[in-house]
C-alpha cells in the first residue's frame, strides 16, 4: 500500500470529484432556476446514462488489456465510431421519441440533442482513463475531473442563468469535453516525456 499510496489517493480523489460533479446540479439548478428545470435536466441525465452505457461496458472490457499491455487499438477506434453513431442517433431520434414517451418534457428536446454530443468525449475519456489507470498515473484523471467539475459548476451558474435548460446542456457538454481534452493532452505530454527520457 505504501508503494501505491499516490495512485490510491489520486484515484480516491478522482472518484470524489466525479461524485461531486454528478451531484452539484441538485444544488445549483434550484438556486438559479427552478425545480421544474431540475426535473427536465434529471430526465436528460437519465437519457445520457443510457446512451453512455456502451462506453462504460467498453471501459470494463479494455482496462484488463491496457493493464496487461496488450494492444486494443482496433477496439478503441471502433468504440469512437459507435459513439459517433449513438450521438447522431440521439440528435435525430430525440424529437421523434421524446414527445411520445415523455410529452410533458418536450421543452427538453433541444437540450437533450446538445447533450447527445457528449457521448463522443465521454468515450474518449473512458479510453484515456483506462490507459492512465493501467499506467498507475491517476493524477491526470484527478486533474481532468477537477477541471471538468469547475467548468460544469461555473457554466451552470453563468449559462444556466442566461439560457436556462439550453445553458445547462452546453455546460454539461463543455465539462465533458474539457475532461476528454485534458486527458488527451496529458497522454500527449506523457508520450513526449517518454521519447525524451
Amino acid at each position: 500500500l505504501k508503494q501505491h499510496i499516490g495512485f490510491v489517493s489520486n484515484n480516491y480523489s478522482a472518484g470524489l470529484l466525479q461524485i461531486t460533479k454528478s451531484q452539484i446540479d441538485k444544488v445549483i439548478i434550484p438556486m438559479i432556476l427552478s425545480f421544474s428545470i431540475l426535473g427536465h435536466y434529471a430526465l436528460a441525465l437519465q437519457i445520457m446514462t443510457a446512451m453512455n452505457l456502451f462506453s462504460n461496458i467498453i471501459f470494463k472490457f479494455i482496462l484488463p488489456y491496457d493493464a496487461s499491455g496488450e494492444s486494443n487499438t482496433k477496439i478503441k477506434f471502433l468504440t469512437i465510431i459507435i459513439s459517433v453513431i449513438i450521438s447522431i442517433s440521439g440528435i435525430i431520434l430525440t424529437p421523434i421519441v421524446l414527445p411520445i414517451l415523455f410529452p410533458a418534457y418536450i421543452d427538453a428536446i433541444l437540450s437533450i440533442q446538445i447533450m447527445s454530443i457528449t457521448v463522443i468525449p465521454t468515450s474518449i475519456t473512458m479510453i484515456f482513463t483506462s490507459q492512465f489507470l493501467a499506467m498507475e498515473k491517476s493524477r491526470y484523471i484527478m486533474l481532468s475531473r477537477f477541471l471538468s467539475m469547475i467548468v460544469i459548476s461555473v457554466g451552470m451558474i453563468i449559462l444556466g442563468s442566461l439560457y436556462g435548460m439550453q445553458g445547462l446542456a452546453i455546460s454539461y457538454l463543455a465539462a465533458n469535453s474539457v475532461d476528454a481534452i485534458s486527458l488527451f493532452l496529458s497522454n500527449h505530454y506523457e508520450k513526449n516525456k517518454s521519447k525524451h527520457s
